[in-house]
């Protein structure tokens, strides 16, 4: 990314506030200006302000009223790349997998897992690397 690049949109969809200001504050402190981050508590508003100037959309699986595989299937409705969005849950990785197989979206990330976590980092480091 030059100088004068735009930063890439990351869009953090969470029902708790505590998560998402969280991982807002981690994203702003490893990558700067370099992105520009979105959160929001309620899916349905998320949807609403989805667009695919968006490079990462992070759902959280386990929502209510609209969970991450609901916002998932409108997301691609709307023309969303799935190889944008990471679904984030606290259950283990090999249950989201199954849930969610290869493919089907980005990639997926057991919250609280600190390599997942450093995981989900690379990605956002590799999406900033290649807007350059």
């Amino acid at each position: 990314m030059t100088e004068n690049s735009p930063p890439i949109k990351v869009m953090i969809v969470d029902d708790s506030a505590s998560y998402c200001k969280a991982r807002k504050r981690l994203l702003l402190q490893r990558f700067g200006s370099r992105v520009e981050v979105s959160s929001y508590q309620d899916p349905q508003e998320a949807l609403d302000q989805l667009g695919k100037d968006f490079s990462l959309i992070l759902v959280d699986w386990l929502m209510p009223g609209l969970d991450g595989r609901e916002f998932l299937r409108r997301a691609l409705e709307k023309g969303i790349d799935s190889k944008r969005i990471v679904i984030l849950s606290g259950k283990p990785a090999d249950f989201l997998h199954e849930e969610f197989p290869l493919g089907e979206c980005l990639a997926v990330i057991e919250k609280g897992d600190l390599a997942q976590e450093e995981a989900l980092f690379s990605i956002v480091k590799e999406i900033t690397e290649s807007a350059a």
